[in-house]
């Protein structure tokens, strides 16, 4: 096996901003950059705060202004094309590799200009509707790494192939995020960090505060609002809810990139999702010895296995939420030794350390023979 290898990576925005998936890409390409035989490239649509730093250990970058095709967008889509095959001629790629299945229109029309093999990472759960050209590139990919069962099975019962499928669940690095000192708080804070929009469940969260009432805790939401279908005063309308509760018991942060300090400040974690694919956020704030409260939905029972049974809900139930919460908000004085059982369940299951190192195994196993076998021919 040939061991060196060069992997062109596409993604919408290289940014801490967008969500984990975003993160998890930067810390896998910077872990795969530093083993020796592994160059890593980019492709990009819009500029990130990221992007500097990607340069720091790409062997090369370039913008594409569109990832999905239409008639108004096909011109600088074939001229995209056309630079990704001179560019693929001088870099020597060896693989194609889009991040989530958003990228894989364009990732499909390079891989079969290139003849180069096909990588998605399914980072997201499939959407109720596939549209022709996202499955015709799903089709065309010759592997696809899903990050959990749940965003796996997604995809198989909208008649994607299940034979081209890897399960690589995704990690965090356990040094960054490690536990602090108990925060010295008046009363326990109540953390919830995500985008905010109607499917992270934060209206029910805000339902359960009621529920639990205005004395003996804090909630911190941490979000902006983003979404497909969100109104751009969701946020008003968040705060228009918890109504006496907001700046009293309910307090509203922006998005924050860096979220270790938030976490070392909390007494518990929460994710009201109604949908996850994975939920990257249980794994930091676990790994922070903070417990987590989170509803019971995609990839989230594969997280929280082994004893954290209890905390997880239904989802759309704030009177089950504000029920656990309650049961788990003094868990300091009562279950002592939750914060680190969890660290140590992610330490032993989930720690970025083999990540990289999953993936690449994963990726060489399933597409380089074929690239070799293809390249033996031609």
């Amino acid at each position: 096996m040939n061991p060196n290898i060069h992997i062109l990576f596409i993604d919408q925005q290289p940014t801490n901003f967008a969500g984990g998936q975003e993160r998890s890409l930067y810390e896998l390409c910077s872990d795969l950059a530093e083993r020796k035989g592994v160059n890593v490239s980019l492709i990009w649509q819009e500029r990130g705060e990221l992007l500097e730093k990607y340069r720091e250990f790409c062997s090369s970058d370039f913008r594409v202004p569109h990832r999905q095709f239409h008639a108004q967008t096909l011109p600088s889509m074939l001229y995209s094309l056309s630079e990704g095959l001179i560019r693929n001629i001088t870099q020597r790629w060896n693989m194609i590799y889009a991040n989530q299945y958003f990228d894989i229109p364009f990732a499909a029309a390079l891989s079969k200009v290139t003849g180069l093999p096909l990588v998605c990472h399914l980072r997201l759960l499939c959407p109720h509707y596939l549209s022709r050209q996202y499955r015709w590139g799903l089709e065309h990919a010759s592997l696809l790494i899903a990050n959990s069962r749940a965003t796996r099975d997604s995809y198989v019962d909208a008649g994607i192939s299940k034979e081209k499928m890897e399960i690589v669940h995704n990690k965090v690095d356990v040094e960054k995020f490690s536990p602090a000192e108990p925060p010295q708080n008046e009363v326990p804070v109540i953390t919830y960090l995500g985008r905010l929009c109607e499917e992270k469940g934060v209206e029910e969260l805000i339902q359960a505060a009621h529920i639990l009432g205005d004395e003996g805790y804090r909630l911190e939401i941490y979000g902006d609002v983003r979404g497909a279908g969100t109104s751009e005063d969701y946020l008003e309308q968040l705060k228009q809810q918890a109504g006496e509760l907001c700046n009293k018991t309910i307090y509203f942060y922006p998005h924050t990139s860096d979220v270790v300090p938030a976490l070392h400040q909390s007494d518990l974690m929460v994710l009201p999702s109604h949908m996850e694919s994975f939920g990257r956020v249980i794994l930091e704030a676990m790994s922070c010895e903070v417990p987590v409260i989170a509803s019971r939905v995609g990839g989230v029972p594969e997280i929280m296995g082994a004893g954290f049974e209890d905390q997880m809900v239904e989802p759309h139930n704030p009177e089950q939420l504000a029920t656990r919460i309650k049961e788990y908000l003094n868990w300091r004085e009562d279950k002592p030794e939750l914060g680190p059982r969890s660290r140590n369940w992610v330490r032993s299951h989930f720690s970025a350390n083999t990540y990289a190192d999953e993936i690449l195994s994963v990726v060489r196993r399933m597409t380089i023979p074929r690239y070799r076998r293809r390249a033996a021919t031609s």
